[in-house]
């Protein structure tokens, strides 16, 4: 009689299971299945949920297992055991940290504590830095990799300084030098560490992180654990970051996901942040995944027209993760109020002929729109009172089309006292440089968070005490900062990034936040601005819903909604 006894075992990163070939349905239709030729197996990525999984595939079947992967699915079993800890209410406090928990967090950290591989989805200002830094502690990492935005990277010394029960060196590698010379820098701070047994932490920037050499140090090596900060940055799995963390994840012991937006744009981008975390959700294929869960059609039928199988997918995320909302938070007031600008002649000209024609005469030039997003952009750039003329030149010839919201600016700012700090988040650089001058014209100290300065913040990422006007990039000013010193807050213009906005708000309006906020949103009149508050408001993807309330007839012209609008920083 043939052997039906199923015999698995571990290889590395992969899952080998030899087995009858009555069973190959069961198997293949695990997340992460494949048929290896060569050796004659089916392969599955080696996480406690695949084996798990697995286990229960093969019910009622003769296994035998290797001793690590019966210990893979014991980790497994502990880690659905966790969840009852998302909800418990009499859990102790964390030992080890220097800082008392919150409910909520301490449900996170019990939950997390159990797992190989978890998501901490917490809204901004819910702690969740707190929770990773004490499960570092609770779980031994004694050397570990972060990778965060660019904008984040001092916070996190100070969040280990904060919480951390135990001294850790936080090695964040001078951002302004070479790649080459960044790692050689990382490299020795991680071996003096090592060397003198002391508990390190490498934190890098998703743009620097998959470049060589630095991309050829952090694989070279096995690390005890790799946290993702605003983890929905490698959303697109095509994209050279998300495909260098899903190799980065392989070498280490555990893996976390932290953001509180984990589904920026829609449920496609949960894919390469899990292809990270735990492989053994939703499988390595993200046609496999897409064709799950989205609805295809459209042109040749490769379009997104809806979504499928919603409950199972919020199901399957949720078996590693935790979410908390701002409303565990118990923050003042926030009032938010539209400030009309009504545009003169020449700026509604040019927005009007931009609107209808995609060409309008500024000056002596001329400024044209060669598709719809384009169109979008320049009517933003009109409500902001200048546009950029046609040119052949490496430096856009910028033309002032109007100075009504600057006018609006400089009203709101003159009526608050002289000394209360105001933060002023703008899309475009040209709209700081007009804060800039509002608040010089005022006698008020100005600084700026963006992409060419950084003199509105201290070394703590906190609003500087000499600063009363902070200009800050709306794409700059989301994350790993705090913007609690000011209670008021203008938006002089906003890009096409629900997310950017959301997390903007949550800077001045967080913890830490002792008074009620108020922010003003300078609105021109009848212009493409309406448009994009009402789409902000009604929670919808920015570009296609401006586009369907505008030009109803265009909107095929509108890039794929699930992918990332095109957010220019400058003009």
């Amino acid at each position: 009689m043939p052997d039906d006894t199923v015999r698995v075992r571990l290889d590395r990163d992969k899952i080998r299971i030899a087995s009858p070939y009555r069973l190959k349905d069961r198997i293949k239709a695990i997340p992460g299945a494949a048929w290896d030729k060569q050796q004659r197996t089916w392969t599955l990525p080696a996480t406690p949920t695949a084996a798990l999984r697995l286990t229960q595939a093969l019910d009622g079947e003769t296994k035998r297992g290797t001793r690590d992967f019966v210990d893979l699915v014991e980790r497994g079993h502990a880690a659905a055991d966790a969840a009852a800890h998302k909800t418990a209410d009499d859990l102790p406090d964390v030992e080890h940290s220097q800082t008392s928990a919150w409910l909520h967090q301490r449900q996170a950290y019990h939950f997390l504590r159990a797992l190989d591989a978890g998501a901490l989805f917490m809204d901004m200002g819910t702690g969740k830095s707190k929770v990773l830094v004490d499960t570092f502690v609770d779980r031994d990492v004694r050397a570990a990799v972060i990778i965060c935005p660019r904008n984040v990277l001092g916070v996190w010394p100070r969040e280990f300084r904060r919480h951390s029960g135990e001294p850790y060196d936080v090695v964040v590698a001078d951002r302004r030098r070479r790649v080459a010379d960044r790692t050689a820098e990382i490299r020795a701070a991680v071996d003096a560490a090592e060397a003198a047994g002391r508990r390190v932490v490498v934190v890098v920037n998703y743009e620097a992180a998959w470049r060589e050499p630095l991309d050829g140090y952090l694989t070279s090596r096995e690390w005890d654990a790799v946290a993702l900060d605003e983890s929905h940055r490698i959303k697109a799995p095509g994209g050279r970051a998300s495909r260098f963390c899903a190799r980065l994840g392989k070498h280490a012991r555990l893996r976390y996901l932290l953001t509180g937006t984990p589904l920026p744009h829609s449920p496609l981008d949960i894919y390469g942040q899990y292809r990270f975390l735990d492989p053994g959700i939703f499988g390595t294929s993200f046609a496999r995944f897409r064709n799950h869960y989205a609805v295809m059609g459209g042109y040749g039928g490769k379009e997104v027209v809806g979504w499928q199988r919603e409950d199972e997918l919020s199901e399957e995320m949720y078996r590693v993760a935790v979410h908390v909302g701002a409303d565990v938070l118990d923050l003042p007031d926030a009032h938010h109020i539209t400030q009309p600008v009504t545009l003169e002649p020449a700026a509604r000209k040019a927005h009007d002929q931009l609107d209808e024609m995609m060409i309008a005469a500024v000056d002596e030039g001329v400024v044209t729109a060669d598709n719809a997003l384009v169109r979008l952009l320049r009517l933003q750039q009109t409500t902001s009172g200048y546009l950029p003329l046609d040119s052949t030149g490496d430096e856009p010839d910028l033309r002032d089309v109007g100075t009504e919201k600057r006018d609006a600016l400089a009203e709101l700012l003159t009526d608050l006292p002289a000394d209360e700090p105001v933060v002023v988040f703008a899309r475009f650089t040209h709209d700081l440089d007009a804060a800039e001058k509002v608040a010089a014209d005022l006698g008020r100290a100005y600084g700026e968070l963006s992409g060419r300065r950084r003199d509105a913040l201290n070394d703590d990422a906190e609003m500087a005490e000499q600063v009363t006007v902070a200009g800050v990039q709306i794409q700059a000013g989301g994350v790993g900062i705090d913007l609690t010193r000011a209670a008021y807050a203008v938006y002089y213009s906003v890009g096409f990034s629900l997310g950017d906005y959301d997390q903007s708000l949550a800077r001045v309006h967080r913890p830490g936040q002792s008074r009620p906020v108020t922010y003003y949103h300078l609105v021109a009149e009848g212009t493409v601005d309406e448009d994009v508050y009402a789409a902000l408001r009604d929670r919808k993807a920015l570009v296609t819903a401006v586009m369907e309330r505008r030009y109803s007839a265009e909107v095929d012209d509108v890039p794929d909604p699930t992918g990332s609008p095109a957010t220019p920083t400058s003009v």
